[in-house]
């Protein structure tokens, strides 16, 4: 879903680093890249899990959400949100509904390596703005995702549902 988009930037980003966390059907040819183009800033971890998983998310200054197919609302963004880190994503699909852009993230025109690479330059060289929009992203799941505001949503549906079943 994108990695090769994300592999021709930081071809251009030598002093950035990137880890990869995650598999897929495109992790062979992505590795071919990687080897061909000896991008040694650029590492493939492969599926992580878990607090393991967490563990990446925390550690990273923002997380890249490249996908060129439609998406709905990839979970990616809000375990990057609840980690206190801002989103770089493709501009299309649920991407935009979620990331509020240059405050909870940034976004690039999907498959575009060059407006990819721009944007994550750009990012990387300011990181008060990346503390910023982390704190935001965390405010905005705090707020707005949180499982228990959604709980007493659902259960209010629920009962007003149960309510007019009884009327009937």
């Amino acid at each position: 879903k994108g990695v090769l988009t994300v592999a021709k930037a930081f071809a251009q980003l030598p002093h950035i680093p990137l880890k990869f966390v995650g598999t897929g059907h495109a992790e062979g040819e992505l590795r071919d890249f990687i080897t061909s183009h000896q991008l040694s800033n650029v590492e493939v971890v492969g599926f992580k899990a878990g607090q393991e998983k967490l563990e990446y998310l925390r550690n990273s200054m923002f997380t890249l959400v490249p996908s060129h197919p439609y998406e709905n609302f990839p979970l990616v963004v809000l375990e990057a949100f609840a980690s206190g880190k801002p989103v770089v994503a493709s501009a299309q699909g649920g991407l935009l509904s979620i990331i509020q852009s240059q405050q909870t993230g940034l976004f690039f025109k999907s498959e575009d390596a060059i407006d990819l690479a721009a944007k994550v330059g750009w990012l990387y060289d300011r990181p008060g703005q990346i503390e910023s929009m982390g704190r935001a992203a965390r405010n905005l799941v705090e707020s707005k995702y949180d499982y228990r505001l959604r709980y007493s949503s659902l259960e209010a549906i629920f009962k007003d549902v149960i309510k007019m079943a009884r009327m009937n």
